[in-house]
């Protein structure tokens, strides 16, 4: 978390696009047993990974 205090958005526009992306996704998400567990994971506690990006 520190990190990201180190960090610059300079095109809100692409931030609300990924973060749109990442709520219209589960249609892409499929049967996927590869990330089915990470999807949970997002969408019970909000924990983003990196497989699901």
């Amino acid at each position: 978390a520190d990190g990201l205090r180190d960090n610059i958005v300079l095109d809100p526009q692409w931030m609300i696009n990924v973060f749109g992306s990442l709520i219209t996704a589960k249609k892409f998400i499929g049967n996927n047993p590869a990330i089915t567990n990470e999807w949970f994971e997002f969408e019970e506690n909000g924990k983003l990974t990196q497989k699901i990006i």
